[in-house]
Order: structure tokens, then sequence, then C-alpha cells
């Protein structure tokens, strides 16, 4: 491949020049119509990469390469969670090449709820055709879940992982045909960083109040999958992407069971050149974790891209458009059709690759409410009470009874139990300080005169 020039400065450093020049004494150009020419000094580096001029009038500097040296892509969308709030999202990218069979490229994605960063790798070997990538990603943020006790804000991580290999076929004279065929294989976990104390909830029943206690945890979901890969150009103009594989995903829960799911995994992809310099891509993905389906429109630097994630097995649905821009520093690519110009290999293809975000790697928080985290605390009977009863953010019952009480005993499990400070006279009723309670399940009866006598049940579990 031949070297291309590109000029890259032009130095005005005639004053220099013209002052070296005077020291000698030579008259301008001009000053004499049969004077020669001023002497031009020309540069140039041993492997020809740069070369210059330096003369009276002008001095040149030029800079010619046939290498790519990064990419670097900026967009700017707005982002769409069933969860919460819509808000404008962005994007950041940074991808480079080194030598001819190896790139490395970063993207940043960034909302109000969210940050999404991963890094991508990718290897030509020495074998002829065998290339190696390699891909990470962390997510970490906040959403919103609607637990038992109500809804509530936190804070998760979620760490995603890619390694493939794929065999890229020779070359045909029409560019036609099988030209890549490989195997992925990847995972992510999510991670629940919010330590929120419990919260206390009443649910009435027709014959009792019961006090739940919330811990407020999420089942950590951890995917896994497997999928063969395969391009196939079907016109100069048409090029397919399809995979097949299996993916499992686990939720495990606080009282020990745990939910699995385990489903084929898909992903096809056209992408269609209908005139020069202009491709659409769509493509729907399936698995375990949702429906992802996307729209690209790519022009030249510019690329507009959309894609709407309908949640499985509890997850919650989202969706975003982006518009961005990518910068090209390095030798231009000059229009090709599709077949050659997404054909998977060499260094534009390399870091072209580095740049795109694996559709494997969820963009989505795998996490969703567990339940049996909640349990019962204390049944309060509403046999006789004169009021309701309703538990504060410390667990502690308020029950109302419509006239000033008189606590005249409190028995447990049939034996006459010490109250003081745990269970007391409050106003119109009494308070029972939950977290004082023994643990344990146990039966208490509170004896209280409240413009009769009457007597309250109370259960802890």
């Amino acid at each position: 491949m031949r070297h291309r020039l590109i000029p890259a400065l032009v130095f005005g450093i005639c004053c220099l020049t013209s002052a070296a020049i005077a020291a000698t004494g030579p008259s301008l150009p001009g000053d004499d119509p049969g004077q020669t020419a001023p002497p031009v000094l020309r540069l140039a580096s041993a492997n020809g990469s740069v070369s210059g001029s330096v003369s009276e009038t002008l001095s040149t500097l030029h800079y010619e390469n046939e290498s790519l040296l990064f990419n670097a892509q900026l967009g700017l969308g707005y982002r769409s969670p069933d969860w919460g709030e819509d808000g404008a999202q962005g994007l950041l990218g940074l991808g480079t090449v080194f030598g001819d069979s190896f790139a490395i490229g970063g993207l940043l994605s960034f909302n109000r709820d969210s940050r999404d960063a991963v890094v991508n790798t990718l290897w030509e070997t020495p074998v002829d055709g065998l290339r190696f990538k390699g891909s990470i990603g962390y997510l970490w943020g906040e959403q919103d879940f609607d637990f038992l006790s109500g809804k509530s804000t936190q804070d998760l991580s979620q760490t995603s992982w890619l390694l493939g290999a794929d065999m890229i076929f020779p070359a045909t004279a029409s560019n036609l045909g099988l030209q890549r065929l490989g195997i992925n294989v990847w995972g992510a976990k999510a991670d629940q960083k919010s330590d929120d104390a419990p919260v206390y909830f009443m649910v009435e029943t027709a014959t009792s109040y019961t006090t739940y206690i919330d811990s407020l945890k999420l089942s950590e979901g951890q995917l896994t999958g497997i999928s063969l890969d395969t391009q196939y150009a079907v016109f100069n103009s048409v090029v397919l992407r399809g995979a097949i594989g299996y993916e499992t995903l686990e939720f495990p829960y606080s009282d020990g069971t745990e939910e699995k799911d385990e489903k084929l995994y898909g992903d096809l992809s056209l992408f269609w050149q209908p005139v020069t310099g202009l491709v659409v891509e769509t493509g729907w993905k399936y698995g375990v974790s949702g429906d992802l389906y996307r729209v690209n429109l790519t022009k030249g630097s510019y690329q507009l891209s959309s894609w709407y994630n309908r949640g499985r097995n509890g997850l919650e649905d989202e969706s975003s458009v982006m518009l961005s821009y990518r910068f090209r520093f390095g030798h231009s690519e000059k229009p090709a059709p599709l077949a050659i110009s997404m054909r998977p290999s060499g260094q534009s293809n390399l870091l072209h690759e580095a740049l795109i975000r694996p559709t494997q790697l969820p963009q989505t928080f795998l996490a969703k409410v567990d339940e049996t985290a909640v349990r019962a605390d204390v049944v309060v009977d509403k046999a006789g009470l004169a009021g309701a009863a309703s538990v504060d953010n410390d667990g502690d019952i308020h029950i109302a009874l419509g006239s000033t009480p008189t606590i005249t005993g409190v028995t447990r499990n049939s034996s006459s139990y010490l109250y003081s400070g745990i269970i007391e006279e409050e106003g119109a009723g009494i308070v029972i300080h939950t977290s004082s309670l023994p643990e344990g399940i146990a039966t208490y009866y509170i004896n209280v005169t409240a413009g009769g006598a009457l007597t309250i049940k109370v259960e802890t579990e």
C-alpha cells in the first residue's frame, strides 16, 4: 500500500530565513531582472513521512502517513426508562491502533441516573484470518424500585465481560459470501450498593393489623451466555450478521431459593447501503434479560442510533436515541460498497470495531426486588380496639383506644411479663416498642383500662 500525502502544517518562518539571507547580503528577487532565484533548502526524514522546504519567501512542512492514528466519538441523545424520569444522555468514545494488528477503544455513556463504561480490545494474530477480542464493562448508578413498603431509589453497579474469537475468510473476487465465523462467551453480574435501614409498614385485614419489616433487598442477577456468530455479504449493498446461542439468568433470594431462566439466544442484524455513504442497520436481539430492538442510520461521520429493550424476568423496559459524530485522525477512507467496507480485516476495521459496544453486554441493571426479604414482625388483634393502629419508621406500633388508658398488666406466653419501657401509655392509646421485644414467636396479652376493661392480643413472629 502506497503512502498518501496529507498536508499538515505550514510554518510562516520567513522572518527567520530572511534574516539569515540578509546577513550574507544578497539582494531580493526582482531587484535585478537577471538575478537567479534564491536557494531553496529541502528537508526530508529518513522514512519519508516528514518533508518540507525552507526558502526566502515561503517555508513549508508536510506529514504523510497511510496509518490510522485514532478515532474519537461524541454523542448526545435522549433516554427513557420505564422506572424513572426521562432525560438527556451523552457519549464519549476514543479508539486507537498499534501497528496493523491491535486496537483498543473505550466508550463512556452517561445520563441522569447511570454511567456505562466499556473497553474493547481486538488482536489480529499472525495466524492468517484469526482474530481475538475481549471487552469489559462497568455500569453504575441508581434506579427506582417498587418495594412492598413503597418506592425506593437504590445504588447499584454491574460488571460485564466478553471474550471471542473470529475466523476471517479470504476475500473473493465478488466480495460476496461468508466473511466471518466466530464464537463468543460473556457474562454480567449486578451488585446492590445501598445499605438502607429497614422500613416498617402495616397491612390491615378484617381481623388484625400486621407489621412487616422490609429490608429493601434486591436480588442481584447473574447472566452467562455463549453463541456462534457469522457475517455474510448477500449483495454488495446488503450484509447480514447473525448469532445463535444460549443464555442463563439466575436471581438468588434471601430465603435460600433461586429463580433461574435458560433460553436460546439470538441476534440478527441487516445492513443496507441504499446510496453511497448511507448505511441503514436494523437489528433484533432475543435473550433472557429482554428483547432488544435497534435501528441505526450512518451517513459519513454521523450516526443516528436508537434502541428499545423490552425487559424479561421482572426487569424494566428502557429506550434510547443518540446522535453521534466520529472524528477520524489518519488516512481517510474512500467510498466503497458495503460488502467491502464491512469486511472484517485490516487496520481500519479493527479501529471501527473497537468503538462498537457489544450487544451481548446488558445496558440495564440485572436486579429486581427480593420479596422474600420482607417478613412479618408483629400482629395486633383488632378485637375490642376503639381506634386504628399504625407503625412509625422505628417499628413502634401506636394503638389508638379513644380515651386515656392505664396498663394493668402484661403476660407473655401465659407468664407475667415486665413491660416497663417496652409497652407504654401514650395519650389516648398505647405504644409498643417492637425493637425491644424479645426475639422469637410469642403471644402477648396487654390488659388495659380505657373507658372500660380491655385486653389487647399481640403476636410476634
